[in-house]
Protein backbone atom coordinates (compact mmCIF):
# COMPACT_ATOMS: atom_id res chain seq x y z
CA UNK A 1 0.00 0.00 0.00
CA UNK A 2 2.74 2.46 0.97
CA UNK A 3 4.65 1.85 -2.28
CA UNK A 4 1.47 2.50 -4.26
CA UNK A 5 0.94 5.77 -2.43
CA UNK A 6 4.60 6.70 -2.94
CA UNK A 7 4.20 6.23 -6.69
CA UNK A 8 1.01 8.29 -6.79
CA UNK A 9 2.59 11.17 -4.87
CA UNK A 10 5.71 11.00 -7.03
CA UNK A 11 3.50 11.34 -10.11
CA UNK A 12 1.57 14.35 -8.84
CA UNK A 13 3.72 16.19 -6.28
CA UNK A 14 7.27 17.56 -6.10
CA UNK A 15 8.73 17.93 -2.61
CA UNK A 16 11.14 20.88 -2.65
CA UNK A 17 12.32 24.07 -0.96
CA UNK A 18 10.27 27.13 -1.96
CA UNK A 19 11.72 30.62 -2.65
CA UNK A 20 10.69 31.60 0.91
CA UNK A 21 12.95 28.82 2.26
CA UNK A 22 10.28 26.37 3.43
CA UNK A 23 10.04 22.66 2.74
CA UNK A 24 6.92 22.55 0.58
CA UNK A 25 5.03 20.77 -2.20
CA UNK A 26 4.60 21.76 -5.84
CA UNK A 27 2.20 20.41 -8.45
CA UNK A 28 3.88 18.29 -11.14
CA UNK A 29 2.88 18.74 -14.81
CA UNK A 30 0.61 15.70 -14.40
CA UNK A 31 -1.25 17.32 -11.52
CA UNK A 32 -1.48 20.66 -13.33
CA UNK A 33 -3.01 18.81 -16.29
CA UNK A 34 -5.56 17.06 -14.05
CA UNK A 35 -6.54 20.33 -12.34
CA UNK A 36 -6.96 22.16 -15.64
CA UNK A 37 -9.19 19.38 -16.97
CA UNK A 38 -11.51 19.86 -14.00
CA UNK A 39 -11.34 23.67 -14.20
CA UNK A 40 -12.51 23.68 -17.84
CA UNK A 41 -11.26 27.26 -18.35
CA UNK A 42 -12.39 29.20 -21.42
CA UNK A 43 -10.83 32.19 -23.19
CA UNK A 44 -13.50 34.46 -21.64
CA UNK A 45 -12.85 33.46 -18.03
CA UNK A 46 -11.30 35.42 -15.22
CA UNK A 47 -9.43 32.91 -13.06
CA UNK A 48 -7.84 33.21 -9.63
CA UNK A 49 -5.19 30.86 -8.23
CA UNK A 50 -5.18 30.99 -4.41
CA UNK A 51 -1.92 30.03 -2.74
CA UNK A 52 -0.14 30.32 -6.08
CA UNK A 53 3.38 30.08 -4.65
CA UNK A 54 5.85 31.02 -7.35
CA UNK A 55 3.27 30.67 -10.13
CA UNK A 56 3.77 27.12 -11.37
CA UNK A 57 0.06 26.46 -11.92
CA UNK A 58 -0.80 30.13 -12.48
CA UNK A 59 1.30 30.40 -15.63
CA UNK A 60 -0.46 27.39 -17.15
CA UNK A 61 -3.87 28.86 -16.29
CA UNK A 62 -2.89 32.06 -18.10
CA UNK A 63 -2.53 30.21 -21.40
CA UNK A 64 -6.28 29.49 -21.35
CA UNK A 65 -7.98 32.41 -19.58
CA UNK A 66 -8.84 36.02 -20.41
CA UNK A 67 -7.47 37.31 -17.09
CA UNK A 68 -5.42 35.43 -14.49
CA UNK A 69 -4.76 36.47 -10.89
CA UNK A 70 -2.31 34.72 -8.58
CA UNK A 71 -2.75 35.24 -4.84
CA UNK A 72 0.03 34.34 -2.41
CA UNK A 73 0.78 35.42 1.18
CA UNK A 74 4.57 35.26 1.00
CA UNK A 75 6.39 38.14 -0.70
CA UNK A 76 9.44 36.02 -1.58
CA UNK A 77 7.22 33.61 -3.50
CA UNK A 78 5.35 36.48 -5.16
CA UNK A 79 8.56 38.17 -6.27
CA UNK A 80 9.81 34.88 -7.65
CA UNK A 81 6.56 34.42 -9.59
CA UNK A 82 6.74 37.96 -10.98
CA UNK A 83 10.36 37.48 -12.08
CA UNK A 84 9.49 34.59 -14.40
CA UNK A 85 8.76 35.95 -17.86
CA UNK A 86 5.70 34.73 -19.72
CA UNK A 87 3.90 35.68 -22.91
CA UNK A 88 0.67 36.08 -20.95
CA UNK A 89 -0.42 38.83 -18.58
CA UNK A 90 -0.75 37.72 -14.95
CA UNK A 91 -1.74 39.89 -12.01
CA UNK A 92 -0.12 38.90 -8.71
CA UNK A 93 -1.55 40.01 -5.35
CA UNK A 94 -0.45 39.44 -1.79
CA UNK A 95 -3.25 37.70 0.06
CA UNK A 96 -4.48 34.38 1.40
CA UNK A 97 -7.68 32.37 1.78
CA UNK A 98 -8.39 34.24 5.00
CA UNK A 99 -7.99 37.66 3.34
CA UNK A 100 -7.93 37.48 -0.44
CA UNK A 101 -7.26 41.16 -1.15
CA UNK A 102 -9.39 40.85 -4.28
CA UNK A 103 -12.93 42.13 -4.86
CA UNK A 104 -13.71 41.45 -8.52
CA UNK A 105 -16.01 38.65 -9.62
CA UNK A 106 -14.30 35.43 -10.71
CA UNK A 107 -15.42 32.70 -13.12
CA UNK A 108 -13.07 29.98 -11.91
CA UNK A 109 -11.21 29.73 -8.60
CA UNK A 110 -8.37 27.22 -8.43
CA UNK A 111 -6.19 26.19 -5.50
CA UNK A 112 -3.61 23.43 -5.28
CA UNK A 113 -1.97 22.12 -2.10
CA UNK A 114 -2.81 25.19 -0.03
CA UNK A 115 -6.19 24.89 1.73
CA UNK A 116 -4.86 22.46 4.36
CA UNK A 117 -2.65 25.30 5.61
CA UNK A 118 -5.68 27.37 6.63
CA UNK A 119 -6.29 27.17 10.38
CA UNK A 120 -9.34 25.12 11.35
CA UNK A 121 -11.08 28.12 12.91
CA UNK A 122 -10.79 29.99 9.58
CA UNK A 123 -11.86 27.23 7.19
CA UNK A 124 -15.45 28.46 6.88
CA UNK A 125 -14.33 32.09 6.58
CA UNK A 126 -11.92 31.09 3.81
CA UNK A 127 -14.69 29.33 1.88
CA UNK A 128 -17.07 32.28 2.36
CA UNK A 129 -14.40 34.50 0.84
CA UNK A 130 -14.26 32.22 -2.20
CA UNK A 131 -18.05 32.17 -2.44
CA UNK A 132 -18.23 35.96 -2.40
CA UNK A 133 -15.85 36.20 -5.38
CA UNK A 134 -17.39 33.42 -7.42
CA UNK A 135 -19.77 34.29 -10.24
CA UNK A 136 -23.23 32.69 -10.13
CA UNK A 137 -22.25 29.96 -12.60
CA UNK A 138 -18.62 29.78 -11.54
CA UNK A 139 -16.69 26.88 -10.07
CA UNK A 140 -14.02 26.34 -7.44
CA UNK A 141 -11.52 23.56 -8.16
CA UNK A 142 -9.79 22.52 -4.95
CA UNK A 143 -6.84 20.12 -5.06
CA UNK A 144 -5.56 19.19 -1.64
CA UNK A 145 -4.67 16.54 0.89
CA UNK A 146 -7.79 15.47 2.79
CA UNK A 147 -9.25 12.26 4.17
CA UNK A 148 -11.57 10.97 1.45
CA UNK A 149 -12.91 7.91 3.27
CA UNK A 150 -14.95 7.42 6.45
CA UNK A 151 -12.11 7.63 8.97
CA UNK A 152 -14.32 7.20 12.02
CA UNK A 153 -15.73 3.89 10.78
CA UNK A 154 -12.48 2.60 9.25
CA UNK A 155 -10.01 2.98 12.16
CA UNK A 156 -7.44 0.43 10.94
CA UNK A 157 -7.23 2.08 7.54
CA UNK A 158 -7.08 5.55 9.09
CA UNK A 159 -4.20 4.38 11.31
CA UNK A 160 -2.27 3.33 8.20
CA UNK A 161 -2.99 6.61 6.42
CA UNK A 162 -2.29 8.73 9.50
CA UNK A 163 1.13 7.19 10.09
CA UNK A 164 1.97 7.60 6.41
CA UNK A 165 0.88 11.26 6.27
CA UNK A 166 2.76 12.15 9.44
CA UNK A 167 5.95 10.83 7.89
CA UNK A 168 5.41 12.37 4.45
CA UNK A 169 4.09 15.81 5.39
CA UNK A 170 6.22 16.64 8.46
CA UNK A 171 9.74 18.07 8.01
CA UNK A 172 12.16 15.14 8.30
CA UNK A 173 14.02 16.32 11.40
CA UNK A 174 10.80 17.12 13.28
CA UNK A 175 9.31 13.76 12.38
CA UNK A 176 12.49 11.89 13.32
CA UNK A 177 13.06 13.63 16.66
CA UNK A 178 9.60 14.59 17.89
CA UNK A 179 7.01 12.24 16.34
CA UNK A 180 8.45 8.86 15.33
CA UNK A 181 9.89 8.01 18.78
CA UNK A 182 6.46 8.44 20.37
CA UNK A 183 4.34 6.46 17.90
CA UNK A 184 3.27 3.19 19.49
CA UNK A 185 3.90 0.26 17.16
CA UNK A 186 0.85 -1.87 17.95
CA UNK A 187 -1.61 0.91 18.73
CA UNK A 188 -4.39 1.83 16.27
CA UNK A 189 -4.58 5.61 16.02
CA UNK A 190 -8.15 6.71 15.38
CA UNK A 191 -9.74 9.89 14.07
CA UNK A 192 -10.66 10.76 17.66
CA UNK A 193 -7.06 10.20 18.77
CA UNK A 194 -5.82 12.66 16.17
CA UNK A 195 -8.23 15.29 17.45
CA UNK A 196 -7.49 14.51 21.08
CA UNK A 197 -3.69 14.54 20.97
CA UNK A 198 -2.81 16.82 18.05
CA UNK A 199 -3.01 20.65 18.04
CA UNK A 200 -6.17 21.63 16.20
CA UNK A 201 -4.41 23.51 13.43
CA UNK A 202 -2.36 20.38 12.65
CA UNK A 203 -5.38 18.13 12.12
CA UNK A 204 -5.91 16.52 8.75
CA UNK A 205 -9.37 17.45 7.51
CA UNK A 206 -11.89 15.21 5.79
CA UNK A 207 -14.12 15.51 2.75
CA UNK A 208 -17.10 15.14 5.09
CA UNK A 209 -15.95 18.18 7.07
CA UNK A 210 -15.33 20.12 3.86
CA UNK A 211 -18.91 19.44 2.77
CA UNK A 212 -20.20 20.76 6.11
CA UNK A 213 -18.14 23.96 5.80
CA UNK A 214 -19.31 24.41 2.22
CA UNK A 215 -22.97 24.00 3.21
CA UNK A 216 -22.54 26.87 5.67
CA UNK A 217 -21.45 29.00 2.70
CA UNK A 218 -24.23 27.84 0.33
CA UNK A 219 -21.69 25.92 -1.73
CA UNK A 220 -21.66 22.24 -2.67
CA UNK A 221 -19.44 19.53 -4.10
CA UNK A 222 -20.44 18.63 -7.66
CA UNK A 223 -17.53 16.36 -8.55
CA UNK A 224 -14.75 14.56 -6.71
CA UNK A 225 -11.72 12.86 -8.18
CA UNK A 226 -9.78 10.64 -5.78
CA UNK A 227 -6.10 10.33 -6.65
CA UNK A 228 -5.52 8.28 -3.50
CA UNK A 229 -7.45 7.93 -0.21
CA UNK A 230 -6.00 11.16 1.19
CA UNK A 231 -5.50 13.31 -1.91
CA UNK A 232 -7.92 14.49 -4.57
CA UNK A 233 -9.47 17.18 -6.73
CA UNK A 234 -12.86 18.53 -5.66
CA UNK A 235 -15.11 20.69 -7.86
CA UNK A 236 -17.38 23.09 -5.99
CA UNK A 237 -20.24 25.32 -7.12
CA UNK A 238 -23.02 27.46 -5.67
CA UNK A 239 -26.12 25.66 -4.44
CA UNK A 240 -28.53 25.30 -7.34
Amino acid sequence: MRSTWDNILKKYIHNLVSPDGRNTFESTPELVKAILQKANITSNDTVIDIGCGWGNLTREIATYSAHTIGIEPDLNNLNSAKSIKTAYSIEYLQGAFESLNCSQKIDVVVSSLAFHQVKYSYKTTALKNVKNLLNKNGRFVLCDTMILFDAENEPEFFDMVYRYLLEKTTPAEIYKNHIAPYLQKDYIYTWDDMKRYTPKDNWFYSLAELKEWLAECSLMVVDQSELCPFFGIITIEHFK
